[in-house]
């Protein structure tokens, strides 16, 4: 988005620009959560559980560790189950798969996200990344045999883990910078109780089935889909934010057409959108009027 209007020249070195940028930064960095002043460890907890993307980001990644939790607890299970392999058959395979996927998902997907924030796009890892995960899942339960059903993990698996880091970033930027460590704390706490209900639900289908474990373990994709529609919604969230903390500086940092020199203009941009704790920026440029 991109707001034109006019303002007097600026003077050689006054900073103004500067200054309009990194209040912008601040308000986004906040979040709409509870601010510095009287932010104390009961209100700022209270505030975080308010703050829609805060919770959004948050219930994101919970549903997203529904289903990896899932599959800590049942993989073993599930190969030995539908494919009749032993443990000396599968045991080394899943020891390479799930931590490769997950050292590829989880440092490419904060990468990716870092360079993708100064073009708005860092809900591919968060959203994109998510919801393609859950097919690649869907296929390595359903396969036909087990050498298919370990390369659809591997590439799930990578998908389904690019959203840590830029997740834990947006949940960051919530609090202000000395609410830190409760902000992440918090985050963690509820991700934790979320989920681990994932091998509690899944035993309970099970049992339901009638021990069918393949068809129990179809929580995984469906929760994958969950944490992508609720990523989405945290990065709408954090769109509208962005753009309310933007507008209001734009009022401050410009002044009214009326009160400017002919021949000078100013414009103030709204970068990013999608990255990072520091994505809102207002961004002011002047020409001095003709002489």
């Amino acid at each position: 988005a991109r707001i034109a209007s006019a303002r007097p020249p600026a003077a050689k070195g006054d900073g103004m620009a500067d200054d309009a940028g990194s209040s912008a930064d601040e308000a986004t960095d906040r979040g709409g959560g509870a601010g510095r002043a009287g932010w104390s460890s009961l209100a700022g907890l209270i505030a975080l559980l308010k703050n829609k993307r805060f919770m959004y980001t948050t219930l994101g990644a919970s549903f997203n560790d529904v289903g990896s939790y899932v599959l800590m607890a049942f993989q073993a299970t599930f190969y030995e189950r539908v494919y009749h392999l032993d443990p000396s058959s599968y045991a080394p395979v899943l020891a390479v798969v799930l931590p490769l996927g997950g050292i590829i998902g989880g440092v490419g997907g904060g990468w990716v996200a870092d360079g993708a924030a100064s073009t708005g796009r860092r809900a591919w890892m968060t959203v994109g990344a998510t919801a393609l995960s859950a097919p690649f899942m869907l296929a390595s339960l359903q396969a036909q045999d087990a050498t298919s059903s370990f390369a659809a993990l591997l590439v799930g698996f990578c998908l389904s883990e690019a959203w840590r880091a830029p997740s834990a970033n947006m949940a960051r930027g919530c609090a202000p910078p000395e609410s830190g460590a409760s902000t992440v704390s918090l985050y963690l706490c509820i991700r934790n109780l979320v989920g681990g209900l994932g091998p509690l639900g899944v035993a309970l289908l099970a049992q339901q089935l009638d021990g069918d474990l393949r068809s129990a373990m179809l929580l995984v994709p469906a929760a994958y889909v969950a944490s992508a529609a609720l990523f989405a919604a945290a990065e709408a969230e954090f769109s509208g934010e962005q753009r309310a903390a933007a507008a209001a500086l734009v009022q401050v940092a410009v002044p009214s057409a009326a009160d400017t020199p002919s021949g000078a203009l100013s414009s103030v941009e709204l970068n990013g959108g999608g990255g990072g704790a520091a994505a809102a920026r207002v961004t002011v440029c002047s020409r001095a009027a003709p002489r």
